[in-house]
């Protein structure tokens, strides 16, 4: 069945340069996968950032829209990353993926021989566990339409990937068995509470084996650095806040000074680290910046950022209560 998602029009554009090559500490190419129904021009504004900061990053399209099965999908991935590494003269890349791409990248990882040629993953909001019907469906239906309906929604917007990603289908049954990670690769997955796509959004975190801390699998979510900020599903790519987190996990990848500098250093964001006191230094704009135009209070801007923010957390609260019994309904 054709679908409908998979034909609409990009929203941006990105060409890969062949030319590049990782130089100094960013010794990794670093291949961005989007998600479902998404195309690499989606990606567009983070890959000009993680490329102004010095990385060299690719993006691929892959599985129409990546509406075709998720196996598909990870080999044409695979294909695709083999011929990154040829050109670079690179040995493995770092892959920061969004919503399906992360599984994609995961199965690339587990069954297509991309182990050894992934040294870090970075996951944005990806159903490591499933989400539920309603939650792959919100923002496209409404919360009256029938069971019928919604599964024919399903398959239409989505396709073959669409009911992969649903909690117990045999295919993250096929993924998280007998482990969840593969040894010798790090781990990043971050999160948002406010996410209405992918529920409950914990659903998102990566356990290591036997569960518990590991140095390998570093799980949190956008709240715990900004926790008035309702990020979406899609903010997770769109925003540049979390440009900057992803910014900062790359560099704690890069650093010779964490631990050994191995694929299993535990790698946070350096606010994370630090605790939430350096959350204004590092992610809020310089204090000369932060007020608004014409103001004479030093702190004006600051208050008025955070009660438009602490209102827009208070939207979306009100929001996702009346759609919870839609968007936990499987």
């Amino acid at each position: 069945m054709s679908t409908s998602l998979s034909r609409l029009r990009d929203r941006g554009h990105v060409e890969d340069d062949w030319r590049a090559r990782p130089v100094g500490d960013k010794r990794w190419p670093v291949v961005l996968l989007h998600g479902s129904a998404t195309t690499a021009g989606d990606l567009a504004a983070l890959v000009r950032f993680l490329r102004t900061a010095g990385w060299v990053v690719f993006t691929p399209e892959y599985g129409r829209r990546a509406t075709r099965a998720i196996e598909d999908s990870a080999s044409q991935v695979a294909a695709y990353i083999d011929q990154v590494l040829h050109a670079t003269g690179c040995t493995a890349c770092v892959i920061v993926a969004h919503s399906q791409g992360g599984l994609v990248a995961r199965w690339y990882m587990k069954n297509l021989g991309g182990r050894d040629k992934v040294h870090h993953l970075v996951c944005l909001g990806s159903p490591n566990h499933g989400t539920s019907l309603g939650g792959m469906l919100s923002g496209l239906v409404t919360g009256d339409t029938s069971s019928a309906f919604a599964e024919h929604a399903m398959d239409f917007y989505f396709g073959a990937a669409g009911r992969q990603q649903l909690r117990g289908s045999r295919f993250l049954e096929q993924l998280n068995h007998p482990e969840e990670v593969l040894a010798g690769v790090g781990y990043t997955c971050v999160a948002t509470k406010t996410d209405a796509t992918i529920r409950p959004p914990s659903s998102c975190f990566l356990s290591p084996p036997g569960g518990g801390d590991s140095p390998a699998v570093t799980n949190f979510y956008v709240q715990d650095i900004f926790p008035l900020y309702p990020a979406s599903h899609g903010d997770l790519v769109r925003d540049r806040q979390v440009h900057r987190i992803v910014r900062d996990v790359l560099e704690q990848v890069a650093c010779r000074d964490c631990g050994a500098g191995g694929a299993g250093d535990n790698h946070r964001p350096p606010v994370l680290l630090t605790g939430l006191a350096g959350v204004d230094r590092r992610y809020l704009p310089p204090p000369e910046t932060a007020d608004a135009p014409g103001t004479t209070d030093g702190n004006a801007g600051t208050r008025k950022a955070a009660r438009k923010q602490e209102k827009k957390a208070k939207k979306a609260k009100k929001q996702a209560d009346k759609d919870a019994v839609w968007q936990d309904w499987v």
